[in-house]
């Protein structure tokens, strides 16, 4: 059923089009010139270029756009490129939709380079000019001992992102996009119902393509579980940058591990004290088998810990921190796929 409902939008919509197409060709011609944006840098020695480009510098509001990132080194030369947490985290403002990798590939012309690709597909959701920030490269050259690397930034690429509704306009008030067509031809008396049965076959169509629509979203939300393990990845990746101290990765790693119990159980872990919260677990919980269960016992610590940043303002080492995060990760994953059989409140 699904494929007979995307065969029906897929019909439609080309049908729609080529019955547009003619119709709005003087707007197609009216249209401004795609304006594209390019930028280059090249480190402090001179042999590492970066390239950054996007098809047009113009854009609007949830439109997605594609932004090419070339690194040419020479050859020999190892690169990192950033990893997709750390893209994320870097283009504030952004939603990265995809991320395409092209790694150590020839530059095609008569030096001996070689090229790094990232394709980011990116959308905003912000109506101002603005730009797309700059991501961070590592790289190390072949005459550099392994441990020699170095870091360059992306150029930055100024933007201007466009409204759909005009500046002035009153945003309650509808407005046209499309010229009025001219009065449809009367209909032929050979086939009265001819109108009404093109309506049907349309409204079938869109129907079927906001079905279809709506089916593949829901395919992409993500879960709970990944989510909060993105979360303290990218706590971990700050906390390793110095952008975060040892106190905040701990109260922050409190925050995401009590909003995944509460996502995963029903249990409101953010609303309750950490005694109360160890008890609820204890008593309801299938995922602990109760009070001396090391992973219990070691989100019992992670809690304290935080409350004594919190509440009484305690200094902890980073290895604390560090320590805290790989057992974060541990309790997402445990919490995410349940206890043992022998673990359950009901082998008790």
């Amino acid at each position: 059923m699904k494929i007979v409902s995307e065969s029906i939008a897929i019909l439609v919509s080309i049908v729609c089009l080529c019955v547009s197409s003619p119709l709005h060709a003087d707007d197609a011609e009216s249209m401004p010139p795609v304006e594209s944006a390019s930028a280059v840098v090249t480190s402090d020695d001179g042999q590492v270029r970066v390239t950054a480009t996007i098809k047009t510098s113009r854009i609007e509001v949830a439109v997605p756009i594609d932004v090419s990132i070339v690194v040419q080194t020479p050859e020999g030369s190892e690169v990192a490129l950033p990893e997709k947490e750390e893209v994320e985290d870097q283009l504030v403002g952004w939603n990265v939709l995809q991320q395409r990798r092209q790694l150590d590939i020839p530059a095609g012309d008569s030096e001996p380079t070689r090229l790094w690709r990232l394709t980011l597909t990116i959308e905003t959701l912000r109506v101002e000019p603005r730009s797309i920030p700059p991501l961070e490269i590592r790289y190390r050259l072949p005459d550099k001992p392994p441990a020699s690397w170095g870091t360059i930034e992306t150029p930055v690429l100024k933007v201007s992102v466009q409204s759909v509704v005009k500046a002035g306009r009153d945003p309650r008030s509808f407005r046209e996009i499309k010229d009025s067509l001219p009065p449809a031809a009367k209909a032929n008396s050979d086939w009265p119902f001819l109108p009404l049965l093109s309506s049907v076959v349309v409204l079938l169509g869109v129907a079927a393509a906001a079905g279809c629509w709506l089916y593949r979203r829901s395919r992409k939300r993500i879960h709970p579980a990944d989510e909060a393990k993105r979360s303290i990845v990218g706590i971990e990746s700050e906390f390793q940058r110095g952008s975060r101290t040892a106190a905040e990765t701990i109260v922050d790693l409190d925050q995401v591990v009590r909003l995944m119990i509460q996502s995963s159980l029903p249990i409101p872990a953010t609303a309750l004290s950490r005694d109360e919260l160890i008890q609820r677990l204890e008593e309801r919980s299938i995922v602990f088998s109760g009070r001396d269960d090391p992973q219990l016992m070691e989100l019992n610590r992670l809690m304290e810990t935080a409350d004594q940043v919190k509440y009484a303002g305690e200094p902890f080492t980073d290895a604390t921190a560090a320590h805290l995060i790989d057992e974060s990760l541990r309790l997402v994953e445990r919490l995410s796929q349940g206890a043992e059989p022998s673990a359950t409140k009901g082998a008790r």
